[in-house]
């Protein structure tokens, strides 16, 4: 096969998945390694959490609606600028110490996400196993199993007080994700999470811009091209 080619084919279907990485749908069961999407709003009764699935499995530029989901909750069509977002997650090795913890946190580095924040896994798989709409209990009784309880103001408060973004923050309400591992090492940066308030879609890193898009198809312009002149070539 011509090897100019091959080099199209391989980069066409590189976009292409790139592409497909863009419409996500939401899990219905949650497993360990799983990432949690909490979003809670003080006007709300209700706070909402999402499972989108394993860590591993990200990509960049992945979107989730969350609008139908978000809307039975009991949230308006638009988040109220007072709105927050987190995601967290853990992974187990078994037999090893590479637990991992993944968490938003808006403290630069989070000076919480260390080992400590381990002792936060069975809260985190509470809200795992409890997604969906979850009624914030009245501060006189004891937390419930919403976001809100379970990580900034319940049990949790000092593991994940920082995990929260605002919907309307200043730059872009770009979440920070981190990774640790259970060996007290230092966070690593992972790509950011974003919530658009006017549409409630989720952004995992970023989508591609419009010219972006038309470079794509541009491409498979150019793909066929190579495929007819590599035909005729053999022909």
């Amino acid at each position: 096969m011509n090897i100019s080619y091959k080099l199209a084919l391989l980069a066409a279907l590189g976009l292409a998945g790139t592409l497909a990485a863009q419409a996500q749908s939401i899990n219905s069961s949650y497993v360990t390694g799983d990432l949690l999407v909490g979003v809670y709003d003080p006007t709300v009764a209700n706070t909402e959490v999402v499972d989108i699935g394993s860590f591993s499995s990200l990509q960049n530029g992945e979107t989730w609606d969350l609008s139908s989901l978000l809307t039975s909750a009991g949230f308006s069509s638009t988040l109220n600028a007072a709105s927050q977002f987190g995601v967290v997650g853990y992974q187990t090795v078994v037999g090893s110490t590479g637990d991992s913890i993944y968490s938003t946190d808006a403290s630069q580095p989070p000076s919480l996400l260390r080992n400590t924040r381990f002792t936060a896994m069975p809260d985190v798989n509470t809200l795992g196993l409890n997604e969906g709409a979850q009624l914030i209990p009245s501060p006189y009784i004891n937390p419930g199993v919403d976001w809100y309880s379970e990580t900034l103001a319940g049990s949790s408060s000092t593991l994940f007080a920082d995990i929260g973004y605002q919907v309307n923050a200043t730059v872009g309400n770009a979440a920070q994700l981190w990774t640790t591992v259970a060996n007290n090492s230092t966070p690593s940066q992972d790509s950011t999470f974003t919530l658009n308030p006017s549409t409630e879609v989720l952004t995992y890193g970023t989508v591609p811009e419009p010219s972006t898009l038309g470079l794509f198809g541009g491409a498979g312009v150019l793909l066929l091209a190579f495929r007819n002149k590599f035909s005729r070539k053999q022909a």
